[in-house]
């Protein structure tokens, strides 16, 4: 069964790791395209809605999904309550968003935020109508499905993006997809899921999601405000250009270390929920895939940060240069911030969620402090500082949180930053002393071609000497990820 476990996870991470991988080149693309079809500050604009639309759609899955889906193999009692109750939150957060556009509109000085929150506000409830077929999707690890559907309705939805955006509309291209994406989805899901017909609907479900259920929204809720505090905070004491550079340097930060994750926790909760009652496995489970991870991700953010100002120079000369530094900030920050991904699918794995819900509590007030510092002191750069220094103390401090609890160690935890972190330090360092030589100096695609051969080269021999044991795991696991999609 483990055996048969692993090739399956393996198989789906491989599944949604291309899917990931396949995003990710497509919103690269089509970020590049609306970067020189619109002005920051229209980015400014979106970065704003964004982050207030997504603060209050937490409402819309209230830790639904997450609660089903733990709850392993009887999905035909919750999924009549968890439909209803996900609907319910979803208009209530509808409400909401049409309440408080008014206010936004005012406070970030845009009267254009009022008409893109009204649009926003309509994706609410359609996109709750698929968190039902998709909890059982994800239950019956349909991987490949999600994977294909989810590159497909990205690439329509960009293409969209891109034929408004050229036609003139401005940031309301980024809004006006949503809506006809979230209607699509639902009946896509439900269509191709056909789920177990479901039983009448009972009370004490719709009690215990609503009790299970407010930990995780708590918890979801205050991530929320954490992803997107940044931005809502930025927008009030700076202008919307600055916003839309610092959007900009977030959103290409993202493009190596997000392309992980998401692959990554979407495949190891379920599989991880199986596990819960193997505890040794499980935390051994838990372990190899943060280590792998982090193998990868640190590496490649620190690769992003060394080539930026030269990346953003060949991609757009100088309209987006103001990002660089951002970028740069970013993308090392990032890179820890993804990792503790594998140790919070462990704790939503054995019904924990009162314990994220406690730690979010504790370190939010510590993340809005930086970023409070950060934005008054230095602007956008500072709220970059602010961001990444919070992600670098607190990502490895919730990893040992999370899987202190199944009998790690801090010896363990540290193995799973310090290797690959000295070693991407030492490897990106020596090739920015390389870059610097006169032969090189102000070719920008030499600059760029010179650190990523040497950093590649030099990390490899580094890491295999400093952490043969998890570069061998690391390995076998993609040996065995290939195998099965080829």
């Amino acid at each position: 069964m483990i055996r048969s476990l692993t090739k399956e996870s393996a198989s789906g991470f491989a599944w949604l790791l291309m899917q990931s991988g396949g995003t990710r080149v497509i919103s690269f693309l089509a970020q590049i395209l609306l970067a020189r079809l619109l002005r920051p500050a229209d980015f400014g604009e979106v970065a704003l809605v964004s982050s207030v639309a997504a603060v209050i759609a937490t409402l819309v899955g209230f830790g639904i999904d997450d609660v089903v889906l733990s709850r392993g193999r009887r999905f035909r009692v919750w999924a009549k309550p968890a439909f209803w109750l996900s609907l319910a939150f979803s208009i209530v957060g509808a409400g909401a968003l049409l309440a408080v556009a008014p206010l936004a509109s005012r406070l970030y000085r845009s009267p254009e935020i009022l008409s893109l929150l009204a649009i926003l506000s309509l994706t609410v409830p359609l996109a709750a109508l698929a968190t039902v077929p998709s909890v059982y999707l994800r239950s019956n690890m349909r991987f490949r499905f999600l994977a294909t559907y989810a590159t497909g309705e990205l690439l329509g939805t960009q293409l969209l993006t891109i034929l408004l955006a050229w036609c003139g509309f401005g940031a309301f291209s980024f809004v006006i997809p949503g809506p006809f994406a979230a209607i699509v989805r639902a009946i896509v899901f439900w269509q191709v899921a056909r789920p177990p017909k479901q039983g009448r609907l009972r009370w004490w479900p719709v009690r215990v999601l609503l009790q299970s259920g407010s930990a995780v929204f708590g918890q979801k809720l205050l991530t929320s405000l954490r992803e997107n505090g940044d931005y809502l905070l930025l927008g009030i004491v700076a202008s919307k250009t600055s916003v839309g550079l610092y959007f900009m340097a977030f959103k290409l930060a993202a493009v190596p270390v997000y392309a992980l994750v998401g692959s990554m926790y979407g495949v190891l909760f379920p599989a991880l929920v199986k596990l819960r009652g193997q505890p040794v496995r499980q935390r051994a489970a838990a372990l190899s895939a943060s280590r792998s991870i982090a193998l990868a991700v640190i590496p490649l953010s620190f690769l992003q940060a060394a080539v930026s100002g030269s990346l953003l120079r060949l991609l757009f000369g100088d309209k987006w240069t103001g990002a660089a530094l951002m970028l740069s900030i970013l993308t090392i920050g990032l890179a820890f911030d993804v990792i503790p991904s594998v140790a919070g699918a462990l704790l939503t794995a054995n019904g924990k969620f009162s314990a994220q819900w406690k730690w979010s509590i504790a370190t939010t007030p510590i993340f809005f402090s930086l970023i409070a510092v950060g934005c008054l002191s230095g602007g956008a750069v500072g709220v970059a500082l602010g961001v990444a220094l919070f992600f670098m103390i607190c990502a490895p401090a919730y990893s040992y949180f999370a899987l202190h609890s199944c009998g790690c160690s801090a010896a363990d935890v540290a193995g799973i930053y310090l290797p690959p972190t000295v070693c991407s330090v030492a490897a990106v360092g020596f090739a920015l002393l390389v870059s610097r030589l006169p032969q090189i100096q102000g070719r920008d695609i030499a600059i760029i071609a010179v650190i990523c051969a040497l950093t590649a080269v030099t990390y490899s021999i580094s890491v295999r000497w400093m952490s043969p044991a998890a570069t061998r795991d690391a390995l076998q696991k993609l040996s065995l990820m290939w195998g099965r999609t080829a």
